[in-house]
């Protein structure tokens, strides 16, 4: 029983993987488009501005899924210089603009004189993967994200444009 168990997850890890990297081939594809200009970019802009519900769906599951899997606690040391005194200063301004939300996690030690870039942490948290595939499966089968994604493949296909 264990082994068909087993092979059932590796089965749908693999199809899900796949999945993956078909939408993300979708997305390049989209992204050269949308940078290409034309009548194809304004279509694929068209489609998605009349469509703003299931977006929204969309950015929220993924913004639920960042939100779940995001480190509880952690702390870090890290060392940091560029050599140069200007720039190292910024990055310590920075530090210094983010310091009320980081607090006392992540500790920063500038070196004004060296090319220096050191980092030790340490992460802890949880991640339950029945939420993740919840949210996962919540987008995969929007009916209406799928359709929005098939108008802008067929967007994309047509040769016409």
């Amino acid at each position: 029983m264990k082994e068909r168990i087993e092979s059932f997850l590796t089965r749908l890890v693999e199809k899900l993987l796949e999945k993956c990297a078909g939408v993300m081939h979708r997305m390049q594809g989209t992204m050269e488009t949308l940078s290409q200009g034309g009548e194809k970019a304004d279509r694929i802009i068209e489609l998605i501005n009349e469509n703003g519900d299931p977006i929204r769906r969309l950015f929220r599951h993924a913004a639920a899924i960042l939100k779940h899997i995001c480190p509880r606690k952690g702390s870090a040391d890290v060392h940091f210089g560029s050599g140069d005194p200007y720039s190292t200063a910024k990055a310590g301004e920075i530090y210094c603009f983010l310091q009320p939300l980081i607090g006392e996690h992540i500790r920063l030690k500038l070196n004004m004189d060296e090319k220096e870039i050191n980092a030790e942490g340490n992460i802890r948290g949880r991640i339950c993967l029945a939420i993740v595939l919840w949210h996962g499966l919540l987008v995969y089968f929007d009916r209406q994200l799928r359709k929005l994604y098939g108008d802008i493949s067929e967007t994309i296909e047509n040769k016409e444009a």
